[in-house]
């Protein structure tokens, strides 16, 4: 078999299997798996630009422990911002090292959110998400979240950044320095 033939066969089984989950009216979110802190959360693929390891960034003096600083990235800058710290008021980090950044265009904003660990993609079904968290969760995150999903046993935060951008703390941030 050939490699187009390969790539034929699974465009042709994709868009059958794909047809029946849509005609089936199950509509399928597709989702970026990441973590921060002990959660694990999910980003809607449509509210992500880019998954970046590395960016030099020039620090912003007087702000926030979690306002990183902005760095310039294919001709706009990015406000980066240690969501870890946000979310649960932690230690700030010192440099982004291992972590990634998760680059999203929130409204008329560029953000970067630095995440512990970008896990992968996951294809879900909209129908199985839920309105209701697990009652251990911080407040500090469920302020932010949409819904959470459940697969064996783990449940998934899906995160809404544009509750985020409007939250007191993050709009006061944006009055000293804009």
């Amino acid at each position: 078999m050939t490699a187009f033939n390969y790539l034929s066969e699974l465009d042709q089984r994709f868009s059958s299997e794909s047809g029946a989950v849509l005609a089936s009216g199950n509509a399928i979110m597709r989702t970026l798996h990441f973590r921060v802190g002990r959660y694990d959360l999910l980003l809607p693929l449509d509210d992500s630009t880019e998954i970046i390891s590395q960016i030099n960034y020039s620090r912003i003096p007087i702000s926030r422990p979690w306002l990183l600083g902005i760095a310039s990235r294919r001709g706009q800058l990015l406000t980066l911002i240690d969501l870890k710290n946000f979310l649960f008021n932690s230690d700030p980090i010192k440099k982004i090292g291992k972590r990634r950044i998760i680059a999203n265009k929130v409204g008329s904003n560029f953000l970067g959110f630095v995440v512990d660990h970008a896990v992968g993609l996951m294809n879900l079904q909209k129908s199985e998400f839920k309105d209701s968290y697990p009652q251990h969760w911080d407040s500090g995150l469920v302020n932010y979240l949409s819904g959470t999903y459940e697969e064996n046993d783990v449940y998934f935060g899906v995160c809404d950044f544009r509750k985020m951008i409007n939250d007191e703390r993050f709009n006061e941030t944006q009055k000293n320095y804009s």
